[in-house]
């Protein structure tokens, strides 16, 4: 039951937090943006007091190889776009491959974890040449902002959702890759 309460609360905090980000509540979306991040740290909470405990390992060199590529990948749009590095815009271009690294510390989702840096590292990639090498728009650096955002909320933890899922249908039948 308690696990139940906590999807449902991550859930409604994320459609809460986006739907306040495209202002879809109005004036109120600049009250209901903090409070559906607040909605996603109470269920997150409740999600972690609900889990039994878990032993954590040194992270997977596979995910840590990728997310040393994605970091490369930042650094060098850092220097060639703004000709001095702002810190805050590399940790905040890194923040689903912190999640990834989170994630491969866990023995249950380590190759999840891979899945989630591969399809971010290669969203990161897609998006560098829509901005930097073939832009259709002055806005296409816009994508910059909020593709972290998307890979953080979106794409990661479904990547490493369907992995874990494949992994674990693999394993339940007795197959192996």
């Amino acid at each position: 039951m308690q696990r139940r309460l906590a999807f449902m609360a991550i859930a409604a905090g994320i459609a809460t937090f986006l739907a306040a980000l495209y202002d879809r509540f109005g004036p109120a979306s600049a009250i209901l943006a903090p409070a559906g991040l607040g909605g996603l740290a109470v269920g997150l909470a409740l999600l972690a007091m609900s889990l039994r405990a878990v032993a954590f390992s040194r992270p997977d060199a596979r995910t840590a190889g990728l997310i040393a590529l994605g970091a490369a990948l930042h650094a060098w749009e850092q220097a060639q776009s703004l000709g001095s590095f702002s810190a805050p815009w590399f940790l905040w271009a890194l923040l689903p491959y912190a999640l990834c690294m989170a994630a491969s510390t866990v023995a249950a989702t380590r190759m999840p974890s891979v899945a989630a840096a591969a399809v971010v590292l290669l969203l990161d990639l897609w998006v560098h040449y829509g901005v930097f090498m073939r832009p259709a728009s002055s806005t296409a650096v816009l994508a910059l902002v909020f593709v972290p955002l998307w890979s953080t909320l979106v794409f990661a933890p479904l990547t490493m959702f369907v992995a874990w899922s494949v992994g674990r249908c693999i394993r339940l039948r007795g197959d192996r890759l």
